[in-house]
């Protein structure tokens, strides 16, 4: 059975056929006889990639709550493999643009896609988890440069959008400068408009749970609002800063000492 007629890609799922004929049981080499005489009804095998297909047609989604990362990989692997088999497309460096949303436009859950990333076991090519990288900075995007949104929105969204990573993400070091950028970039826009600090709102704090991590963050966003007051030339990017080094090698030991982190569940303002 070709593998589209069960699931077509640019549609929902397909639903497995129960023919009636004898034609059909014959199309399909596989019949039974129920209880009643001469009462014939058809069945229809799904082959493990037709029911692949189905799980993983576009618009059926993913969502990886409850499930442990391994399992979540060997999802993400058996997706890809199911599209490049229905689309013929074979996922390179030189893939773009709509046969790249082919793979991966159905799929907004950001800690299915930052497993694909951050797999260091060889599951994944590079071009697929450069296109996994891509596709969650197309989201981020998508909720930082809403149409008509203020400077303040933006950089909330960009909060938001850090503060909405799995606990795996945010277990690393790039996820600790990402949530420094953006409260730097809020805070930032907070002096130029003269808005005063405000204990009661959740932006003007951070709280990630971790009160480690916090420090760290704290203390990259500190450094960089200092040097927000000097002289242009005197600048310096956040990964060259003093604070950046320094946080970067304790939280190195913070991994090497089996630190368990605490992040707590994020919950959006309404």
């Amino acid at each position: 059975m070709n593998i589209s007629s069960v699931a077509n890609l640019y549609g929902s799922p397909a639903q497995s056929k129960t023919p009636s004929s004898s034609a059909g049981a014959e199309e399909q080499g596989s019949s039974s006889t129920s209880g009643r005489k001469g009462d014939v009804q058809d069945i229809v095998d799904l082959s493990p990639k037709a029911q692949a297909a189905q799980s993983f047609s576009v618009g059926s989604g993913y969502e990886s709550t409850g499930k442990p990362m391994d399992q979540i990989l060997q999802d993400m692997r058996k997706m890809i493999d199911v599209r490049s088999e229905e689309t013929g497309l074979k996922l390179s460096s030189r893939t773009t643009g709509k046969e790249a949303e082919s793979f991966f436009g159905d799929v907004t859950d950001r800690r299915a896609l930052y497993a694909i990333y951050s797999d260091d076991t060889g599951m994944f090519t590079k071009a697929e988890k450069s296109l996994a990288y891509n596709t969650i900075w197309q989201m981020k995007e998508k909720a930082v440069h809403g149409p008509n949104m203020s400077r303040m929105e933006k950089v909330r969204a960009e909060i938001d959008f850090a503060e909405q990573a799995s606990p795996e993400e945010k277990a690393t070091m790039g996820w600790v400068k990402e949530r420094a950028t953006a409260q730097i970039l809020y805070e930032k826009a907070k002096l130029d408009g003269n808005i005063p600090f405000d204990p009661t709102s959740r932006y003007d704090t951070i709280n990630t749970g971790d009160s480690t991590i916090d420090g760290f963050i704290r203390r990259l966003v500190d450094e960089a609002m200092d040097n927000h007051f000097r002289p242009i030339d005197q600048l310096v990017a956040l990964e060259d800063s003093k604070a950046f080094k320094n946080v970067e090698n304790r939280f190195e030991s913070l991994l090497s000492s089996g630190h368990a982190f605490s992040f707590k569940d994020y919950q959006p303002d309404a």
